[in-house]
């Protein structure tokens, strides 16, 4: 069975993911933070996915014990509650509380469980055996890292300085549990105020401590994703929306206004921007693990890039709204636009986005 370790399991994009794991055969191993107020939804999924095994539950309902006669290989999912801070205890912490969870060939390679794996080459050299494919023969059963956990205000330094050592120690976590390769989700905020089509090789420029910190952790867990020998994949998302979306967005403001029949009060909405159905974005996240080359930038984008009020004009016909959208000004000075390129992310892995706009704001129908 194939197995992921993932932090930031609970959010909005990663809990999409973990479905979209469990629901394609993976067992998935949740390290969560003990003060996130949307670790519920993980315990009820992993009710839901651990029930015919009813696993002996725990410290409110965290799974930290198998029960007598069975064994962790048909375990789906796990959770863990860990401070992100404490990132690097990872390793230890899954040692001790299931000895037995990496069984097989695997617990015989060297360094396994303690971060002195030998090197193994064509690792971030160009020489793996089929990049289109890297998860090949042979190396399927060791697990994969998807990092997506992060916190903090777009200007807090103190809290964006800690995500940055936050990511790198991942890196360290996944080295020392034997996996294979470590996916970190990036942000368009990297690319701050861009005229033309953005694709990965667009130079970055940041305006927010939070895309300065993100491109931070690009370069530094890239680096030390080299020197682990871990294989590394950077997954850029521009902007997502659909189920589990946070009520403070502008689309769940429109939205919730419209079915209260209040009318919106918007900006002059006259950027171009693109939206992803986050159920989109978990398969492409999904397939850059299995198939993405190691080394690479990948944007996470649906590539139907349109001006910000012909998304908007589109929910309130779609909501079968009568009353208008009130829209603002011309704002002075320049507007943040998303003009992302998605062709890499198709060739290297042939995804496609699914879920038209706005379908993934009404799953009800």
């Amino acid at each position: 069975m194939k197995t992921a370790v993932m932090t930031g399991a609970a959010g909005f994009a990663g809990f999409s993911l973990l479905q979209e794991l469990l629901e394609q055969g993976y067992r998935v191993i949740c390290m969560l933070r003990p003060d996130s107020p949307h670790n519920e939804r993980v315990r009820t999924l992993a009710e839901k996915w651990n029930s015919a095994r009813e696993p002996e539950k725990v410290e409110s309902g965290i799974y930290t014990r198998e029960p007598e006669g069975t064994d962790n290989e048909s375990a789906r999912l796990i959770t863990l509650e860990l401070s992100m801070e404490e990132i690097r205890k990872l390793p230890e912490l899954i040692s001790e509380k299931y000895p037995d969870l990496f069984t097989g060939e695997r617990e015989k390679e060297p360094g396994f469980l303690t971060g002195e794996r030998e090197k193994e080459s064509g690792f971030l050299t160009g020489e793996t055996k089929n990049h289109s494919d890297p998860l090949d023969e042979g190396t399927e059963d060791r697990p994969v890292f998807f990092h997506l956990a992060w916190t903090g205000g777009r200007d807090d330094f103190d809290v964006q300085y800690r995500n940055v050592d936050i990511a790198v120690g991942a890196a360290e976590a996944a080295a020392a549990l034997g996996c294979r390769r470590i996916l970190f989700t990036g942000s368009q905020a990297e690319y701050g105020l861009q005229e033309k089509v953005t694709d990965e090789d667009t130079v970055p420029k940041p305006f927010s401590a939070y895309g300065a910190a993100k491109t931070a952790a690009l370069y530094l867990t890239k680096r030390k994703a080299e020197q682990l020998d871990l294989e590394w994949i950077w997954g850029r998302i521009f902007s997502l929306y659909g189920r589990y979306e946070p009520p403070g967005t502008m689309l769940q403001y429109l939205l919730r206004s419209l079915k209260e029949g209040q009318e919106p009060v918007l900006s002059s909405c006259t950027q171009t921007w693109d939206y992803l159905d986050a159920s989109d974005a978990a398969r492409a996240l999904r397939l850059l693990m299995e198939r993405g080359r190691s080394g690479e930038i990948y944007n996470i984008a649906s590539g139907d890039m349109r001006p910000l009020r012909e998304f908007v004009e589109a929910v309130r016909r779609r909501a079968g709204a009568e009353v208008p959208v009130r829209y603002g000004s011309e704002e002075k000075g320049p507007l943040v636009s998303l003009r992302p390129s998605v062709e890499k992310l198709r060739r290297d892995t042939l995804w496609e986005p699914s879920v038209p706009f706005p379908e993934g704001l009404f799953p009800e129908t």
